[in-house]
């Protein structure tokens, strides 16, 4: 287990700069999803006339409901896929940030990742869990 650490540190510290980058880009990353002209669902209507004269009518309706969570879905999903490349994990060990976690010692002293990194890198890691489980949630119901 400590050979594992110990390789997904050097992950971390020779990828350092792809890291922060997708750290900035967890935080900054935005989604409307309330815009109203995405809220409306797709109806489709169909009538019709049976046959000759007292046939009847017939009615047809089709209703496609929106997903707003698609979008944040696919977008997670690639995220996570790019995490597991950065040996950043979705889940740290004991209660563990990622703020905590690139906390990563060099061996002159110091740390490969200063206290702002690991400040962004803290609250990214809370985003990621809200975002972790409206994914959850949301696929449920999807």
């Amino acid at each position: 287990r400590r050979q594992l650490r110990k390789k997904a540190n050097a992950v971390l510290v020779r990828k350092k700069a792809e890291v922060l980058a997708l750290v900035r880009r967890l935080n900054a990353e935005r989604f409307d999803l309330w815009d109203a002209s995405t809220l409306l669902p797709r109806v489709s209507l169909g009538v019709g006339a049976r046959g000759g004269g007292g046939g009847g009518i017939w009615l047809t309706m089709e209703v496609v409901p929106v997903n707003v969570a698609a979008e944040v879905i696919d977008w997670y999903r690639a995220l996570v896929s790019q995490l597991e490349g950065l040996c950043l994990p979705l889940e740290c060990e004991k209660a563990e940030t990622w703020g905590e976690r690139l906390a990563i010692p060099r061996k002159g002293g110091g740390l490969h990742f200063g206290e702002p990194e690991r400040r962004e890198a803290a609250a990214a890691y809370a985003r990621l869990g809200v975002l972790y489980e409206f994914v959850s949630l949301s696929s449920q119901l999807a």
